[in-house]
Formats: C-alpha cells, structure tokens, sequence
C-alpha cells in the first residue's frame, strides 16, 4: 500500500503519466487477489503457483513496448498473450557530393563603430499552468453502486450498495429474514442482495439455496438452545467458495470479503466454507457452541 501511494504522489508531482499509474495499480491490485486468495485458503498449492506464474509474465517491461493482457479463464490458464510493438531501420546510403573549390577570401572590410550600449529588456516570466492528469481506463459505475458505503470501495473496486446494508439490517434488528445470500454485480462493480431466506427457512433451505459452482456471501440468522435451555440467536457468515468455481471469481470474492463484512454489524461466526460437508448442521452446531459463553 506504501508503494501505491508512492506511486500516486509521483503522478500528482507529473513524474509520471497516467499509464504508468494505471500500470502499478493494475498490477497491486492483482498481487492483493493473489495474497488473499492464498491465505483464505481458496486456492490450491498448484493454482497459488499458477497465479504467481502467471502475475510475473504479467509485469510490463519498461524497457520494451509491450501490451500485456492478464486474464485468469474459468476452464484454464493460459499465458498471456504478448504484442511486441518493433520498429525497423534501413540505412540509406546517400552518395558523397563533390567538395566545391575554395572560395577567394574576401576583402577585409573596414571595422564599424562601435554601437551604443542597449540595456536588454527583462520579460515577465509566464505564471506557471496547473494541469489535470485524465485517468484512462476508468469505469463508470451505476448510481446504486457509489451510494451507502462510507468505507469506499474494497481492493479489487467494488462497493455495497445501500440497499444492500438496509435488507442486512432487517435481518439483525427485525429477523425480518432467515438468511441473506449476497453476490458481486461485476457490471455495476458492487455487491448486491441475491436469494432472501423467508422467516421460517431453516438451515437446509439455506445451504439448497446456495450456487453449486460459484462463490457467494451469505449471513443466516442462526437459533441455538444451550444445555439449561435458553435461546441465543447468533449471526453467521458464511464464505462460500465451492472447489468447482472459476479461479478468477474465487479470488475476487476473496478480495473483498474483508471490506464486505465491514458493512455487517454483529457478525458472530465466520464459516469458509468450500463444500456442502463444511455445512453440516452437526458441525456448525458445535462451531457456535464454541463462540458462546454459556454452553
């Protein structure tokens, strides 16, 4: 993050254009999927190696004019594609023109007299013009999307919108749902409300709900009799990332789980989930078991 900002202080001096910004930001944002991928634990040993791999082919030269396109694909990865920009240069050989005869040397004229002494006229140096560096490659985002989230947007630039945060707070404060399952708009760059629970829906319904091959955000408003039976309601989050999903979608999801949940108020548990056997009732049963203080 240091060198981000480094990078931005440079752009605002004019040491560097908005290319090159872009460049470093593109690729800092890329190395944050990659780290948090790693550490959520949704990336294999093989696929972390790929997408490190992958990232270094990735960097651009600053010694060569090379456009490189990073893209992680569903089905595999592939190198990325390179176009190399090259210039030639023949050398044309133009022929030698014949050296002219030496002139005569002119007649030495007289010494003219010397000029009065003329006092050079000092201009006023022009006020220096403050410019606006245009960002390229910007994307527009919709109304929604840059509403309600007072934390900005997470790192790999996505927001919540408010109605996001509202049908949460619904939940939490009226149990006006049983469970909410959340996705990432990629066109609107935000994360949006997907499946509603409706009061009554039990775990099952819950985890029938959920896509079999591609990640999600989810809280469910969970009912726990301890051994002296008193009722405790403790919200979950549940991280679901299924093996089977698309390597790019896993580590988008990752890289913004920690901004997302910043939007969620009273979050008791945390569940990273990657199959249906990481959601059995027993053993998120005896998950929240452990976060109460009276068994």
């Amino acid at each position: 993050m240091d060198s981000l900002q480094q990078t931005k202080a440079a752009l605002d001096a004019g040491l560097l254009d908005a290319a090159d910004f872009e460049a470093v930001k593109a690729a800092f944002v890329k190395a944050q999927q990659i780290k948090a991928g790693i550490e959520a634990n949704l990336l294999s040993a093989d696929d972390a190696q790929l997408s490190k791999d992958t990232f270094l082919k990735c960097i651009v030269s600053s010694e060569k004019n090379v456009v490189v396109s990073f893209n992680v694909n569903s089905e595999q990865d592939t190198p990325p594609e390179t176009e190399v920009a090259t210039t030639s240069a023949e050398a044309v050989e133009e022929p030698i023109a014949s050296a002219p005869p030496p002139a005569a040397a002119p007649t030495a004229a007289p010494a003219p007299a010397p000029a009065a002494a003329v006092t050079p006229v000092q201009e006023p140096t022009p006020a220096p013009v403050k410019t606006e560096v245009i960002r390229s490659g910007s994307v527009s985002r919709s109304p929604t999307a840059s509403r309600g989230s007072k934390f900005g947007r997470s790192v790999s630039g996505y927001a919540v919108s408010d109605d996001c945060v509202a049908t949460y707070k619904q939940l939490v404060t009226k149990s006006a749902y049983s469970y909410l399952i959340f996705k990432l708009n990629e066109e609107a760059g935000t994360v949006i409300v997907g499946e509603q629970g409706q009061k009554g829906d039990t775990f099952g319904d819950f985890v029938e709900a959920l896509p079999d091959g591609d990640p999600r955000y989810a809280v469910f408003d969970y009912a726990y009799t301890n051994d002296d039976g008193c009722k405790f309601n403790k919200i979950l989050f549940i991280m679901w990332a299924p093996e089977g999903s698309p390597l790019k979608n896993k580590m988008l999801y990752a890289s913004s789980k920690d901004y997302f949940k910043q939007h969620l108020d009273g979050v008791a548990l945390e569940i990273q989930a990657t199959d249906f056997d990481d959601l059995e009732p027993k053993l998120v049963r005896e998950r929240v078991r452990e976060v109460l203080t009276r068994k």
